[in-house]
C-alpha cells in the first residue's frame, strides 16, 4: 500500500501531463469495472424514470412528441435497444466512453485554473473521476452521467474563454453542446443566464467573429427551445417542454397537505387539466407552499451528496464513496462566496471563474429543491464539477501556506 501511495504521489508531481491524465483515466475505468463486477454485471434502472425514457423513444420514433421526456436520451435508448437487452450495455458503454473523455476535459480545465499547482489539478480531477458516487451513474439508464459530462465540456469552454481566447470554433461547439444539454435535460435552461454573464466576463477575449457566433448560437438555442415548447403546446396544450415540472409541483402540494392525491398516481396525466389545477392550488395556497418549500430546503441538508442510487451493489459501495451532506455543500458554498467577495472587494482579485462556479452550484441547488421533490441530491449532480473546482481553490490556498 505504501509503495502504491508513493507511486501515486510521484505521478501527481511529475512534469508529464500525459502521464497524469493516463493515470486519472485508467483509475476511472477501474472504478467502473469494480462497480460492474460488484453489481453482478447488471445495468441498473431507476423505477418509473428509466422506463419513461424507453417509452419516450418509441413515441418519438412514431413521429409524436412525448409528454414526459425531451428527445435526446430517449432517442439514444431507442436506437440501442434494437439490440434487445444487449442495448442496455451499449448505453452504459456510450456513457462510460463519454465519461472517460470528460476526465480529459476536466483535466485541461483544472490545468488552466491551477496552472501552478499540479497536485491540486490532479486532486480536482480525481475527485470527479474516481468517486464511486459519481462514476456509478455510468451504469444506469438515466441522464445523470451524460449531463455531468456535458457540464464538464461546457466548463472547459468557459474557462478557456476567460483564461485564453474564445474562438468561432468554441462558439459553434458551445451552441451544439447547449442544444444537446437542453433536450437531454430541460433543467439546463437555468444555465442560460450564466452563459450571458460569462460573455460579460470574457468579452475582451472574444474576437468579432466569436461575438457574432456566440450570440447567433444563443439565438439558435432560443429558437430551438421556443420551437419545441410551441410544438409541445400544440400537442398537449401547455407551453413547456414536458409534464415533469407540473408533476413535481403537484407532488410538492401533496407533500404540503394541499392535495389528497398526487397526479403521478393517476392513470394518465392530462396536461391542460393538471396545469390548471396546479395554478389554482398555488394561487390559493402560496404562503403554505412557500413555507413547505423552506422546510424542504432545510431538510434537504440531511441528504448525502452525490447520491448513490445504484440498484445492484449500492449498499456495498456506499462506504467507499466520497460523499458529504448537502448541508456541508451549502456551507462550503457560503464560505467560498464570502472568501470570493472579500478577495474581489478588498484585493481587486480576478474572481470571474469563482463567481461562475458559485452561481452554478446555487442555480443547481435551488432548481433541484424548489423545482422538484424527493431525492434532491441526485438532481444536484450537474454542479458536482463546480464543487470539485471550488475545493481546488481551497486546496491551492492551503498549498501557498
Amino acid at each position: 500500500m505504501y509503495k502504491l501511495a508513493n507511486k501515486l504521489w510521484q505521478v501527481m508531481n511529475t512534469a508529464s501531463d500525459n502521464k497524469r491524465l493516463r493515470v486519472l483515466q485508467a483509475g476511472s475505468v477501474l472504478v467502473m469495472l469494480f462497480l460492474l463486477v460488484l453489481g453482478g454485471f447488471h445495468i441498473s434502472t431507476v423505477p418509473v424514470d428509466s422506463d419513461t425514457y424507453i417509452h419516450a423513444g418509441e413515441r418519438f420514433f412514431a413521429g409524436d412528441i412525448d409528454q414526459a421526456r425531451t428527445p435526446v436520451y430517449p432517442v439514444i435508448c431507442h436506437l440501442a435497444l434494437y439490440l434487445g437487452n444487449a442495448g442496455m450495455y451499449l448505453i452504459a458503454l456510450l456513457q462510460a466512453v463519454v465519461f472517460v473523455v470528460s476526465v480529459k476535459w476536466l483535466y485541461k480545465t483544472a490545468q488552466m485554473i491551477f496552472s501552478e499547482h499540479n497536485v491540486v489539478a490532479f486532486i480536482v480531477v480525481a475527485l470527479y473521476a474516481w468517486n464511486i458516487a459519481v462514476v456509478h451513474y455510468v451504469l444506469m439508464i438515466m441522464t445523470e452521467s451524460l449531463s455531468l459530462s456535458c457540464v464538464v465540456l461546457l466548463f472547459m469552454l468557459i474557462v478557456k474563454g476567460i483564461k485564453e481566447k474564445f474562438t468561432v470554433k468554441d462558439a459553434l461547439v458551445m451552441t451544439s453542446l447547449y442544444v444537446v444539454m437542453l433536450f437531454l435535460r430541460p433543467f439546463f435552461i437555468s444555465f442560460a443566464p450564466l452563459l450571458v454573464l460569462y460573455f460579460i466576463f470574457a468579452r475582451k477575449n472574444f474576437g468579432r467573429g466569436a461575438i457574432v457566433s456566440f450570440w447567433a448560437g444563443l439565438a439558435i438555442v432560443a429558437a430551438c427551445y421556443v420551437g419545441y415548447c410551441a410544438a409541445f403546446n400544440a400537442r398537449y396544450g401547455v407551453f413547456t417542454t414536458s409534464s415533469v415540472p407540473d408533476i413535481n409541483l403537484n407532488a410538492q402540494f401533496y407533500e404540503a397537505g394541499l392535495l389528497e392525491s398526487p397526479i403521478w398516481e393517476a392513470d394518465t396525466v392530462v396536461m391542460v387539466r393538471d396545469h390548471a389545477l396546479n395554478r389554482e392550488v398555488l394561487m390559493a395556497n402560496r404562503k403554505a407552499w412557500f413555507v413547505h418549500m423552506c422546510d424542504e430546503s432545510l431538510m434537504s441538508a440531511r441528504q448525502l451528496y452525490p447520491k448513490i442510487v445504484l440498484s445492484h451493489g449500492g449498499k456495498m459501495c456506499q462506504p467507499l464513496s466520497l460523499q458529504i451532506s448537502a448541508g456541508m455543500l451549502y456551507l462550503i458554498t457560503l464560505v467560498f462566496a464570502i472568501v470570493t467577495f472579500v478577495r474581489w472587494h478588498r484585493f481587486k482579485a480576478d474572481v470571474r471563474i469563482e463567481t461562475l462556479m458559485l452561481l452554478t452550484i446555487i442555480v443547481t441547488v435551488v432548481t433541484s429543491v424548489w423545482g422538484a421533490f424527493g431525492i434532491y441530491t441526485r438532481l444536484m449532480l450537474p454542479c458536482y464539477t463546480a464543487l470539485c473546482i471550488v475545493l481546488g481553490y481551497f486546496f491551492a490556498r492551503f498549498n501557498r501556506i
